[in-house]
């Protein structure tokens, strides 16, 4: 059976255990494993801010598609091919192709390769 408990230590109990966990590890390797968490910790919380920034940045370019761009862009990431796109959007292949081109250009990338692993994200 999983269970959580919960402790409440008082100031002098607490000075207690970190004295105990310092002794049983030594004082130097208590204070290396705190200070390479706390490092840990810091470079977690810039990448999550980098993350963010970065998702913004791409719904931002997003938002610069036109609506055929955007349907274009978004029957790609659901894995149509070029001619599965012209059949359901009742247009050319090329016509397809010529979106593309506007799509990789909005959003800054080279072909169709860096558009899917720049901006794909999985369904859940």
């Amino acid at each position: 059976m999983d269970f959580v408990q919960s402790f409440t230590f008082s100031e002098e109990e607490l000075q207690d255990l970190i004295y105990a966990i310092e002794t049983t590890l030594g004082e130097q390797d208590f204070g290396a494993s705190y200070e390479r968490s706390v490092r840990l910790e810091e470079t977690l919380r810039l990448l999550r801010i980098h993350s963010q920034k970065h998702d913004q940045e791409k719904t931002r370019k997003k938002e610069l598609l036109s609506h055929r761009e955007r349907e274009i862009f978004n029957l790609l990431m659901s894995g149509k091919s070029n001619d599965e796109i012209a059949s359901s959007t009742h247009i050319s292949e090329q016509t397809v192709k010529s979106h593309l081109k506007n799509i990789y250009s909005k959003l800054n990338v080279k072909n169709k390769v860096e558009l899917i692993l720049t901006y794909y994200v999985p369904q859940t």
